[in-house]
């Protein structure tokens, strides 16, 4: 979706700031530059899954009044986009 997504904008003339990209990667299509990449885990998320959770969260608050914030979400995300609440941990037993 991302890749295909960054060759709509180009060809649109959209530009985009920043982007985070989380699960296996597939194929050897280019990613923009604008993306960061995250090797997130499913169906059990890991440290990179939280990074990953983290970053989405960090380009919402950036978005700021005004801004498009854009989000494409496919099955996984709750493994792929893994921010703990409060003191609970990932490596916590459930």
């Amino acid at each position: 979706m991302a890749v295909a997504f960054g060759a709509y904008a180009a060809d649109a003339g959209l530009t985009i700031k920043a982007g985070a990209v989380a699960g296996p990667r597939v194929g050897e299509s280019p990613l923009r530059d604008e993306f960061t990449w995250f090797a997130a885990s499913h169906p059990s998320p890991n440290a990179t899954s939280e990074a990953a959770g983290r970053r989405a969260l960090a380009l919402a608050a950036e978005s700021g009044p005004g801004g498009i914030l854009l989000v494409l979400l496919s099955g996984g995300a709750s493994s792929l986009l893994a921010v703990p609440a409060g003191d609970v941990l990932l490596s916590a037993p459930i």
